[in-house]
C-alpha cells in the first residue's frame, strides 16, 4: 500500500485506517484509458507499511508479478504516489475477483488493497475487508511529475 513516509507521528485515524491511503495518486495510466468494470491495485511493497530496501521491495513485486502469471490473471504496471510524488510504489491493476485481490494483499501482508467498481475507488482492509470510499479512481490518475 501506498504509504509516504510511515511514521507513528504521521498517521491519523479514519476508523483505524492511515489518513495517506486516501491521498494515493496513480501514474502510469491515463483518463481516456479503457479499464475493466472491476479491478484491483495490488503491490508487494512495504507489508504492513513497514519501509523495506528497494531490493526486498522489487524481488516482492517480481514474486506478486510472477504469480499473477501463473494464475492467468490479466494485469497492468500502475504506481501508486504520494500527492508530492516523493514516495511511490509500483503496483499492478489486476482484473480478479475481490476474492482472489483480498487473498493476494493477506499473503503479500499488505494493510489494504484498492479496489475499483464502476470508477469508485474503495480502500478494503485486508485482514477485516472493510471497505472505505475513496471517490472516483479516474480523479487520482495523475502525469508522472517531471
Amino acid at each position: 500500500m501506498f504509504l509516504p513516509n510511515v511514521d507513528p507521528a504521521n498517521r491519523r485515524d479514519r476508523n483505524g485506517m492511515n489518513e495517506k491511503y486516501f491521498e494515493t495518486l496513480f501514474l502510469d495510466c491515463d483518463k481516456d484509458d479503457e479499464f475493466p468494470k472491476t479491478f484491483a491495485i495490488l503491490t508487494a511493497f512495504n507489508p504492513m507499511d513497514q519501509s523495506l530496501g528497494n531490493d526486498l521491495n522489487k524481488k516482492r513485486n517480481l514474486e506478486l508479478f510472477q504469480i499473477l502469471g501463473d494464475r492467468g490473471k490479466t494485469f497492468a504496471r500502475v504506481t501508486g504516489s504520494s500527492p508530492d510524488h516523493s514516495h511511490q510504489e509500483p503496483s499492478f491493476l489486476v482484473h480478479c475477483s475481490r476474492q482472489d485481490a483480498l487473498e493476494l494483499g493477506t499473503t503479500f501482508r499488505q494493510r489494504a488493497i484498492f479496489w475499483v467498481n464502476d470508477d469508485q475507488l474503495e480502500i478494503i482492509e485486508c485482514s477485516t475487508g472493510i471497505s472505505h470510499s475513496a471517490g472516483s479512481f479516474r480523479n487520482r490518475i495523475k502525469k508522472e511529475k517531471t
